[in-house]
């Protein structure tokens, strides 16, 4: 398929070839390389998701954690048995979060909080 567009599309993406975008985004990846970010991501978070694992024994409200790196979904139920979401304490969770400066948004039927705190965390 790629051939087919090669040969009578010579301008394929908005940003392709614009030296200020490439310069920016080569940039950044020297940044997370040299800075050793990728990295710090996955050690912290991995410690961050231990940590919000133990919530699920203590709170019935909390039902399954999972992520990757510093992005990490906290699933909120109303209980654990039917894992109905719970819209609310979703909401409000989200909004007290935000006042402390946590990046959070509430994603699918608002039932899992969206963590993604900064890579230097």
């Amino acid at each position: 398929m790629l051939p087919a567009f090669s040969d009578y599309i010579p301008y394929f993406n908005t940003f392709g070839g614009n030296p200020v975008a490439m310069a920016a985004a080569q940039a950044v990846l020297n940044v997370i390389k040299e800075e050793g970010l990728q990295e710090h991501s996955r050690v912290v978070g991995t410690k961050l998701l231990a940590e919000l694992s133990t919530l699920k024994e203590k709170y019935e409200c909390v039902g399954d954690v999972s992520g990757a790196g510093l992005f990490i979904g906290f699933e909120l139920v109303k209980d654990k048995a039917s894992k109905t979401p719970d819209k609310q304490l979703a909401l409000y969770i989200t909004e007290m979060l935000r006042d402390n400066r946590m990046l959070t948004s509430v994603v699918g039927p608002y039932g899992v909080l969206k963590l993604y705190p900064p890579l230097a965390f």
